[in-house]
């Protein structure tokens, strides 16, 4: 329904600009006139076809019938992609400049989204008639295997990563993450077109408005006076100068938003299977130690998808609408906003692994997904509010941040690759100090 929505919402929305509005001498009639008479007929027609397939694919996907379940959905997400990338394509030819934004996003990424889910998460389900009759497919001639503990670690990453995905928890965490992430990114990039539009800011003056909020949003969340030896103004020239303004603020943004969202995908991963005794059926073929850190492989490779479509929209979607400011002669290059994007990655990857084992750890405490959710997430956002409240007592107490990586994730931003590295190597070993304690917990319960 999300999907055919944000179809629905790029489609018929007014032609000619990303977000809908056109200038007061600009008839619609006009751009529509402009596009090949072919694209006009069919748009309606993909959509409606779209709407059917969608329809007979969901009730498919809950009857478990492979003929629409699987290949009305398959059909359904590669015409949707086809068709979104041709309306760019002729958009673009026609003068309008293409689309990005939010329903550009949705058109693309849950299409694709639905084509792995049925053609690879549900695999073995639309193959269920043929392991009923008990055949079963001959593992493939000459192939290599791994050790013994690498196998079962392997497969238990791998069954993790497939049921996470089946599950609520899974599907809730991808979802989540890129639709929670889009929405405050965007939210940024609309405040900063309304303020530049409302004030009639040259691009100078927003340029100079963008050093002043990132010099004190630094400062002030490393509070300058417990923090010595960090250069703000260097850090700010790094994020808003030598990079995108808009792109950089909403990475920092992300990184806090991040530790709030991947916690879904650790809360259930022990808690369940520990309530149903699930795990003494499980450790007749495995070991806990494969049990315990494939999951979290699992888990984690599920956060890297999440977040590697997040900062792929997010790049797109925000750098393609970055202004030109007006920084003397040079323009922010493409190779910088790639360069950006790639590291904004791996840094928000790095932030999330900590929580995510901190979830994990939870889970194995408590014998409920939704109670070791309720309980990390109070965790996780407590820690930044408790320490202001203790520093504006007391400066010092500010470094009760360290409790938890808020007080090194944002250094993973910074412009010395010597303090970034050190940020990554406080993050790993935030992960491994809670996947540690979490096994400790989990290798001497009763299960």
């Amino acid at each position: 329904m999300i999907t055919l929505l944000g179809q629905l919402w790029l489609r018929l929305r007014p032609p000619g600009g990303g977000r809908g509005r056109l200038p007061a001498d600009v008839d619609p009639a006009a751009i529509l006139a402009s596009y090949p008479i072919w694209y006009r007929w069919l748009e309606p027609v993909d959509t409606a076809l779209c709407a059917v397939l969608l329809l007979f694919a969901g009730i498919g996907a809950m009857t478990m019938r492979t003929w629409s379940g699987r290949w009305c959905a398959t059909v359904y997400a590669v015409l949707s992609i086809a068709w979104t990338i041709a309306a760019l394509t002729v958009e673009s030819r026609a003068g309008q400049g293409a689309y990005a934004d939010l329903a550009t996003a949705l058109a693309l990424i849950f299409p694709l989204i639905t084509l792995v889910w049925v053609n690879v998460v549900l695999r073995d389900v639309w193959r269920g008639e043929r392991l009923a009759d008990g055949v079963a497919e001959a593992p493939p001639a000459g192939g290599w295997t791994l050790p013994g503990g690498a196998t079962r670690l392997a497969l238990a990453c791998a069954q993790s990563l497939r049921q996470s995905l089946r599950g609520s928890m899974g599907l809730g965490l991808l979802l989540t993450t890129l639709m929670g992430g889009l929405i405050g990114v965007l939210a940024i990039a609309t405040i900063e077109e309304k303020v530049r539009d409302n004030l009639d800011l040259s691009g100078r003056t927003m340029h100079s408005a963008h050093h002043w909020l990132a010099k004190n949003l630094l400062a002030g969340w490393y509070r300058a006076g417990e923090t010595p030896g960090i250069d703000y103004l260097a850090w700010a020239d790094h994020l808003v100068v030598a990079r995108p303004a808009l792109l950089s603020f909403s990475w920092l943004l992300l990184s806090m938003l991040v530790p709030l969202l991947v916690v879904l995908g650790g809360c259930n991963l022990i808690a369940t299977d520990a309530a149903h005794r699930g795990f003494r059926f499980l450790l007749l073929r495995t070991d806990r130690a494969s049990l315990w850190f494939g999951r979290f492989l699992g888990a984690a490779a599920l956060v890297a998808i999440s977040l590697l479509l997040l900062v792929a929209c997010t790049g797109w979607l925000v750098g393609r609408s970055e202004v030109d400011l007006e920084l003397g002669s040079r323009a922010v290059p493409l190779a910088t906003t790639l360069r950006s994007t790639a590291w904004a990655y791996v840094a928000l990857l790095l932030t999330a692994l900590p929580y995510l084992a901190l979830a994990q750890w939870c889970s194995s405490l408590i014998n409920s997904g939704i109670g070791a959710l309720a309980v990390v997430s109070v965790a996780v956002g407590a820690v930044p509010g408790l320490a202001f409240a203790l520093a504006s007592q007391w400066p010092p107490l500010w470094h009760v941040m360290h409790l938890m990586p808020w007080g090194s994730q944002v250094l993973l931003f910074h412009p010395h690759a010597g303090v970034a590295a050190g940020a990554a190597a406080a993050c790993l070993a935030y992960t491994a100090l809670f996947l540690g304690l979490g096994w400790r917990h989990f290798r001497g319960r009763d299960l």
